[in-house]
């Protein structure tokens, strides 16, 4: 039996974001059979070209359903400091409260650094987001030229999906050989599950001279595999 309904928005790997007619919809089923969302916001900075990110935790009779994750690894990039949140009503935080590996102590230095982040000014985290947006047309642009790849403009998140065709290997076998024999490291979309077949997930998180060099050696090495055919 369903006890929850799990969402990731923008989501990890395609960086699709869920418009307020889809957050309603799942809170309308939510609310309809008793359900809790968890709701996994740790990416809800990383929005572009206007999009708006909302939270399902802010409609109307969502608040006491929904435990909602977040952090600050990704938004104040402090990915090594181990520091996340969950905002919950009282009486679910009462029961995580319980689970003694998701709720454990932190130094106070990570602790205070975390209030600074977040409390402080807000300049260098939309410049960062300025920078992925700018990252991610490139990877976009770049990828939709070499024959056989096709690559949507995601809306959200650090990474790009495309699909690629006629390799004629899998995916998986695809990205260990680009990272052994180009030292570029992906993750075929079958890591995510069944519906991540023929999609290759490529992050955002380097300078932009390094995203051209990784998108041509996988043109290079897609490039020998046809020509192997």
């Amino acid at each position: 039996m369903t006890k929850a309904i799990v969402l990731v928005s923008p989501d990890n790997p395609t960086g699709s974001v869920l418009t307020r007619d889809d957050l309603e919809a799942i809170a309308d089923i939510a609310k309809k059979h008793d359900l809790l969302v968890i709701s996994d916001e740790i990416y809800e900075k990383f929005v572009y070209d206007g999009v708006k990110n909302l939270s399902i935790a802010s409609l109307p009779g969502m608040k006491k359903c929904t435990i909602t994750l977040n952090g600050f690894s990704k938004t104040y990039a402090m990915t090594g400091w181990r520091l996340g949140y969950i905002v919950a009503d009282e009486a679910i935080m009462r029961r995580i409260s319980t689970v003694h590996n998701l709720i454990f102590p932190l130094c106070s230095i990570t602790q205070k650094d975390g209030l600074a982040a977040v409390t402080g000014p807000q300049d260098s985290v939309n410049e960062m987001v300025m920078q992925y947006q700018a990252r991610r047309d490139l990877a976009v642009n770049e990828l939709n030229k070499i024959e056989g790849i096709s690559c949507r403009k995601p809306a959200g998140g650090i990474y790009v999906y495309p699909k690629i065709l006629g390799l004629g290997i899998s995916l998986y076998d695809f990205s260990a050989r680009l990272l052994k024999e180009h030292k570029v490291l992906t993750y075929p979309g079958t890591a995510f599950g069944d519906g991540g077949k023929g999609y290759l997930r490529l992050s955002l998180t380097t300078a932009p001279q390094n995203i051209k060099a990784w998108i041509s050696q996988i043109k290079e090495m897609k490039g020998e595999l046809n020509f192997a055919k």
